[in-house]
């Protein structure tokens, strides 16, 4: 009975992860526009996308997960960290594995302005100063975690929490367009004037990194403190 409790879990997981991934990774086709800011050299532009898509993926299938199991079984803090903590090990595998082909098919064009004859070290430089992506989902599962032992009370807070969980991946998504537009620019810079990379160039993706953490620090104070 438990095998196959297991087993009716882990397939809903992975039906949630494949229609979102799917949904949103479509978007590349049919809405271009939703997937440029994030999309770094031509060669790379599809595991560009797919990578954020990937997270946005992950953080709602852990999401509605565990808002089942705390309606259904009222976990606590710790146990909806743990319990969860398998499926969202292999979903950040997924995603990293994501990111290792966007960085080897990364190929950045140089610009006609730009006085460099080759583009390796810009390249090296981009793949770095993305990095901090793949902390991205650790941090939306210890929010998503805070979160949903914060607002789901009951199960008739089911809807409200659906919603909440919307609206935080759509703030991922809005946060890192506005990272990759300005990621864009400061490396377009960085052709023109190689000599220094720019300070926000290096640690830009670091702030949603930063955003989550406050976020979900006051959450788990404030949740802490109700009780």
């Amino acid at each position: 009975m438990t095998d196959s409790k297991h087993l009716s879990r882990a397939s809903l997981l992975v039906v949630n992860y494949a229609v979102v991934f799917l949904i949103f990774g479509s978007l590349y086709y049919l809405a271009h526009s939703t997937a440029k800011p994030f999309i770094v050299s031509n060669r790379s532009s599809l595991p560009d996308w797919l990578l954020i898509v990937s997270i946005m993926a992950s953080t709602w299938t852990i999401w509605l997960s565990m808002v089942k199991q705390r309606c259904r079984n009222c976990l606590g803090l710790w146990r909806l960290l743990k319990t969860n903590l398998g499926a969202a090990s292999i979903l950040f595998v997924i995603s990293a594995a994501i990111f290792v082909i966007s960085a080897v098919k990364l190929d950045l064009i140089i610009p006609p302005e730009s006085n460099l004859m080759d583009n390796r070290n810009i390249n090296l430089v981009a793949i770095y100063c993305r990095i901090p992506i793949l902390s991205h989902p650790i941090l939306l599962y210890i929010l998503i975690t805070a979160l949903t032992y914060k607002l789901v009370k009951s199960p008739f807070d089911f809807r409200k929490a659906i919603l909440v969980g919307g609206l935080v991946v759509f703030i991922y998504y809005f946060t890192m367009y506005l990272c990759g537009v300005g990621f864009s620019a400061l490396l377009t810079d960085l052709f023109v004037s190689p000599q220094k990379t720019p300070l926000l160039l290096m640690f830009i993706y670091w702030l949603p990194t930063l955003l989550f953490a406050l976020v979900a620090y006051i959450v788990y104070s404030t949740a802490f403190n109700a009780d």
